[in-house]
């Protein structure tokens, strides 16, 4: 027995390894937004889609957003389209942890848990939504893209359906467009796949009016009810070992320091690098005058700007530097790390 033991380990160890070796980091350079809702925030971790709490929705102290209040169609989280514009994206990959809420999604109308697009007449428009869980337990969950039919988009729309999703348990979805293929990866595996056939129907047809977080651009439609823990835009469809290595860090991932770089305090004032351009969060509105210099670690001035603006390219080298903002009544200061 002993032997034979032996035998099943040296024979299965290269399978088991190697299965257990198929994920790949993915290239966090297409990592265009991530919302991971931490500290109580809605705030874009990687681009500046900060997103804007509508209709009773919350964060929790746990770091969710909550779309959990009782109205219908009340609570969902609203997305600068325009600053997203998904219809630039070659290729597409949208993932969502989130936990639907018991017993809540079952409205006659169909919910949308990620929406972008647009509206005619209460309509949607040249959109693409994803829901774990469309009607409750007699319709599964749902990926859909309609372009280019205005009176009738539903009868254009097509797209990917996979049952067993609606129940109130957490689990990480996935989404891939590349070209006609479409692929919904849950937890890691994918679920299934498929092509688009219809014309129209690219991402480059999508409409950047609009983009809702448990809200669909059908005004008939209901809010989806439930918990979202992150939520993830790439530019680039990830593939099967990317997906696998994502779900391997669980809900609470934080942003990667290549695509973001900042340090929090004082008043809960941000600055982070994004694609060599600075940014400054969080300052008061009332603001007139807002100065930021940059120091390398020899403490020399490598950028300084008398009147600041987001989006300043730096044009840095990769490394450590220490940024100090001088406002019309206060000063800043913060590590900036650039990789």
């Amino acid at each position: 027995m002993k032997k034979i033991l032996q035998f099943l380990f040296v024979f299965c160890l290269p399978f088991l390894m190697a299965n257990i070796s198929a994920q790949t980091k993915p290239d966090m350079g297409s990592l265009m937004h991530l919302w991971t809702f931490e500290n109580g925030s809605t705030l874009d971790k990687v681009g500046t889609a900060d997103g804007e709490l509508m209709d009773g929705a919350t964060v929790n102290n746990d770091g969710a957003l909550e779309l959990l209040d009782s109205v219908d169609r009340g609570g969902w989280l609203m997305l600068p389209a325009d600053q997203i514009a998904i219809n630039t994206y070659q290729e597409l990959t949208l993932e969502i942890w989130c936990t639907p809420a018991p017993d809540t999604n079952l409205d006659i109308n169909a919910n949308m848990t990620v929406c972008f697009g647009g509206t005619n007449g209460g309509i949607g428009v040249n959109y693409l939504f994803y829901t774990p869980g469309r009607f409750g337990p007699n319709a599964g969950a749902r990926f859909g893209i309609s372009c280019t039919d205005s009176s009738t988009p539903w009868v254009q729309e097509e797209g990917l359906n996979y049952s067993g999703l609606y129940l109130p348990q957490e689990h990480y979805n996935v989404i891939t467009v590349s070209g006609t293929t479409m692929t919904l990866y849950v937890d890691g595996a994918m679920a299934v796949t498929g092509e688009i056939t219809k014309a129209g129907n690219t991402l480059a047809n999508l409409s950047n009016d609009s983009a809702y977080v448990g809200k669909g651009d059908y005004a008939a439609d209901p809010t989806w009810k439930g918990t979202v823990q992150l939520l993830g835009l790439w530019d680039q469809a990830l593939t099967a070992d990317e997906v696998m290595w994502l779900y391997q860090q669980g809900d609470n991932r934080k942003a990667p320091v290549s695509s973001i770089n900042s340090i929090s305090g004082d008043g809960g004032v941000i600055m982070y690098v994004a694609d060599s351009r600075l940014y400054v969060r969080n300052l008061p509105e009332y603001l007139k005058n807002v100065s930021v210099a940059v120091y390398n670690i020899n403490g020399s001035v490598v950028y300084r700007s008398n009147d600041f603006r987001n989006g300043a390219d730096l044009n840095l080298r990769p490394g450590v530097y220490i940024a100090r903002i001088e406002t019309d009544n206060n000063n800043y200061v913060r590590k900036l790390v650039i990789r």
